[in-house]
């Protein structure tokens, strides 16, 4: 399921992550199972990831833009 949602939205020129569509199929999948079959603490340490990802990104974005600025910018 997860291939045919990348495609589709693909071909409709949106942008998709590949791996978030994945997850979303097993989770899925998991559900119809059953939601006993659901790995908890998987699904919690990926949505942490998924949360905390961009968060790290823009403070180490940030930290670099000061080093930078500060060693390359003259001060008046």
């Amino acid at each position: 399921m997860a291939a045919v949602t990348v495609t589709i939205m693909t071909i409709l020129g949106l942008p998709v992550s590949t791996s978030q569509a994945v997850i979303g199929a097993v989770l899925g999948v998991g559900l119809v199972k059953g939601i006993a079959t659901v790995n908890r603490r998987t699904l919690i340490n990926i949505l942490i990831g998924w949360f905390l990802t961009p968060v790290v990104a823009g403070f180490i974005s940030l930290s670099l833009f000061f080093i930078v600025h500060l060693q390359y910018v003259p001060v008046q």
